[in-house]
Order: C-alpha cells, then sequence, then structure tokens
C-alpha cells in the first residue's frame, strides 16, 4: 500500500482519477500500525474499497486449538475426585494432523493463501468497472492473489498493469511454510507465466528481475520496464523532521538499521554480527562507541547480543512512516544487507530502505554481493563494505578508519539521489499509463 499511495500522491490528478481496491479488516492486521498520515498527505482522497479478508489459514488452526481446548482431559486432581484416573493410551502421530494440512494447504492455497481475497476484490472490480468503466487496471503483488483482479478485467478489454515488487513465484518456493513440490511449482510458475503475458506493460523492481522475467518466461522486453520504489523528499522537510529521537553522546556512532533483516539466514545474521563487533571493537581503540539502532523487527536476540560486546544494541520496535527520517537524520551511519540466503539465494532484491538511506545522505555500512544495490550505493559515494570475512581484523581495521574519515568530511547529496525520488517515478509510472492506455493493445501471449 505504501508504494501505491506514495505514487498516488504525486499522479497527474488533472490526467487520473484512481480508486484503491484492498484488503479489510482480517485477524492478521489487528497488531498493525496504523499510518494515517499517508492518507493525509494527498490531495484529493481517493476513494478506497476494503474487501472482506477470509485467510483459511489463520482461521484453521484457531479452530483446532479450541476443539483441542474443550476436548482436553482435566487435570490429575479433578480426575481423581470423580473416580476417573487416567488411562494410559498410545499417543497419536503428531505429523498426521500436519500433514494432512500440508496436502490440503498445497491443493487449495492457491495462488496463495489470500485466495479467497483476491477472488472477492476481483468481483468487487468488475462490478466497480459496470458503474466506472476504468480504462486501466493497475496490480501489485505480494501477495499473487492481487493479480486476479488484473486478469479478470483484461478478459473485458481493460488495459493492465502489472507490477512485481519481487520475484513472485520464481522466488517464493514455499506455501504458508511448507516446501513446495515439484507439481505446485511447476503450476505456480504458469500462473506467473500466464500473468505477466496477458498484462500490457509489467513493472519490475531491478534491472535484473527485469532481465530473468524476459529469460524465464520469453517477455518482450519493450513491455518491461524497472520502476523502483523511493524516497519523498516531502518527508525530509526540515520543518517536517522532528528532534533526534534518541540521545547522542560525542564519542558513540550511531549506526541504524531500518525494517528487518530480508532473506538473511541464521548463519549471515551471525556472521553480520560478528563483523560489526570486530567493528566495534576497531573504534572502541579510536575512542569511540559503536550503537546499532534497530528500528522496526529485533535484529538479534538476547543471547546472540552477549557475544558481541563492543555493540552496544538499541531496538526501538515498530513505528510509522512518518518518524523515520528523524532517525536517520539523527544517525551517523546506516546498516543495509543485501543477503538472500534465507530463500535460495535470490538476485536482484533491492530493500525499500535503500532510497531513504540515500537521501539521508548518510554513510551506507553494506553487506551482500557487489550486485546492483552496491553499484547505486557506490555511484551515490555513501559505500562501505561491510565483509563476512570471519574475524580478519584487517578488513576490519580499514573498515573503521573509512567510517570514521566518512564521519569527518561528510559530502553533500550526489546528484544521482534525485532520480530515486517518488515525484520521479511517479512520473515514469504515469509516462507508462498513458502509453498502455493511448497505445496499440497488447496481443495477449
Amino acid at each position: 500500500m505504501f508504494r501505491a499511495i506514495k505514487f498516488y500522491k504525486y499522479l497527474d490528478k488533472s490526467r487520473f482519477e484512481v480508486d484503491f481496491i484492498t484488503h479489510g479488516a482480517a485477524g492478521r492486521f489487528a497488531r498493525a500500525v496504523l499510518d494515517d498520515s499517508l492518507l493525509r498527505e494527498v490531495d484529493p482522497a481517493p476513494s478506497i474499497h476494503r474487501v472482506p479478508t477470509i485467510i483459511p489459514h489463520d482461521l484453521l488452526p484457531a479452530v483446532r486449538a479450541r476443539v483441542r481446548r474443550r476436548r482436553a482431559p482435566m487435570p490429575t486432581e479433578t480426575r481423581k475426585a470423580a473416580g476417573d484416573e487416567p488411562q494410559s493410551a498410545p499417543r497419536p502421530h503428531r505429523s498426521v494432523p500436519r500433514t494432512l494440512y500440508r496436502w490440503f494447504a498445497l491443493s487449495v492455497y492457491f495462488p496463495d493463501h489470500l485466495f479467497l481475497w483476491g477472488w472477492f476484490a476481483a468481483f468487487r472490480l468488475l462490478w466497480l468497472h459496470a458503474r466506472r468503466h476504468y480504462d486501466l487496471v493497475y496490480t501489485t503483488s505480494f501477495p499473487e492473489s492481487a493479480h486476479l483482479a488484473g486478469l479478470m478485467l483484461r478478459a473485458f478489454g481493460v488495459r493492465w498493469v502489472v507490477d512485481y515488487r519481487y520475484g513472485g513465484p520464481l522466488w517464493i518456493k514455499e506455501v504458508v511454510g511448507f516446501r513446495k513440490p515439484s507439481l505446485r511449482e511447476r503450476i505456480d510458475h504458469r500462473y506467473q507465466r500466464f500473468v505477466l503475458r496477458r498484462a500490457d506493460q509489467v513493472i519490475t523492481q531491478s534491472e535484473r528481475i527485469r532481465a530473468d522475467f524476459c529469460s524465464v518466461f520469453a517477455l518482450d522486453p519493450a513491455r518491461v520496464l524497472v520502476i523502483s520504489s523511493g524516497f519523498d523528499e516531502a518527508d525530509f522537510d526540515a520543518t517536517a523532521v522532528p528532534d533526534a529521537p534518541f540521545p547522542k553522546r560525542a564519542h558513540e556512532v550511531h549506526l541504524l538499521h531500518v525494517g528487518t533483516l530480508e532473506g538473511v539466514a541464521d548463519r549471515e545474521r551471525l556472521e553480520i554480527l560478528a563483523a560489526l563487533n570486530a567493528l566495534g571493537e576497531q573504534l572502541r581503540q579510536r575512542g569511540r562507541t559503536l550503537v546499532l539502532h534497530a528500528v522496526g523487527s529485533p535484529l538479534f536476540g538476547e543471547a546472540e547480543r552477549l557475544k558481541a560486546p563492543h555493540v552496544a544494541y538499541r531496538a526501538h520496535g515498530v513505528i510509522v512512516h512518518r518518524q523515520i527520517p528523524a532517525y536517520l537524520l539523527a544517525a551517523d551511519c546506516c546498516l543495509l544487507s543485501t543477503w538472500t540466503t534465507s530463500n535460495g539465494g535470490v538476485k536482484g532484491f533491492i530493500p525499500s530502505k535503500l532510497w531513504e538511506y540515500l537521501r539521508s545522505g548518510r554513510p551506507i555500512v553494506a553487506t551482500g554481493p557487489k550486485d546492483e544495490v552496491w553499484t547505486i550505493v557506490e555511484d551515490a559515494g555513501v559505500g562501505l563494505q561491510l565483509e563476512l570475512d570471519g574475524g580478519r581484523r584487517d578488513l576490519a581495521v580499514a573498515l573503521a578508519d573509512d567510517l570514521l574519515d566518512r564521519l569527518r568530511t561528510r559530502k553533500p547529496l550526489a546528484a544521482s539521489v534525485q532520480r530515486y525520488s517518488w515525484q520521479s517515478r511517479a512520473q515514469s509510472l504515469e509516462d507508462l499509463f498513458v502509453r498502455t492506455v493511448d497505445g496499440p493493445r497488447t496481443a495477449p501471449c
């Protein structure tokens, strides 16, 4: 939703009238952080249609737990008082219910576990189209079920732009935690191919994803455009940014990580902590203290942090997005990982936090393969590589010296950074929408 609302903010409203279809209330969203400012900052307010969000994967375990509670035996004391001594009986094989549910999920949850919402959204959109006569439908995933609405309207002649914010089934190898068998994987790939080849235009997040889509699904490269996420310059306006959200002392170096360590397996996560500890040790020898701030998900457990005595860890929990610029501008540098080892080492992953890191102008301590992300960071002149080296002291020494040098000689933003603003991204999307609506219809593949 964040990507879509930022696009909408900078679209030319004299040319586009936009309706949003999104999820309705659901148990899994009950504890989500609500950021009303995202809608307050756009004008005019769009029409928002919330579709019932029934998720069997959330409901079935709850029903099963309730049944188990009802069938749970009485406490021993109660049974003895009632003269009902427990009889020894063989314990049921615990894997049977899980095996049955696995086959149920792999057979029914298609294209994913949000399929009911996807079909509700598709039919709601068809009903709205009968009244509104849409010129274009734009769908974005995750989830894959979001593209059912695009397939529905495409069948009725509406132009369709499909936006993949990740690799889709080409990357995802599991369904609700269950590994896909080869048959299910082939079916999901066929679905993705059908979506990509039926759409008039395709958007990806990176050049690598674009190349993979064209190669694997035999797409015409002219129909695939890269439009990454971005930053909003208005978020960094001095009048909009509050005071520093955490205290700072002169001898401290504050390293900030926002969000989660997406795609990082446990091995690499612990290696990142070890590399940061080595960096912290070198900074301490230079009279500085490394303070690592985690905004969003926790990065490391308490037991793990004990193994990094040279890193002072501060967890800030989940915050609303409008507070992030204050953290970025208060930090001295930012931590960025592009490791994707937890899901098979996919290629072309670009963390959305990258763009706001760049706008902050702070040095970016990056770890991961030197791919497209590293090229962007290096071109902006803010990249520092954190090697997962197994404890090589020379690399930690070099990184500590480079980081302190960057902090002493902070440079203005590189000219390239403005290309990554949401205003620039929205202009690219607007041009694509106009070409799609006004251009010749793409023949279904």
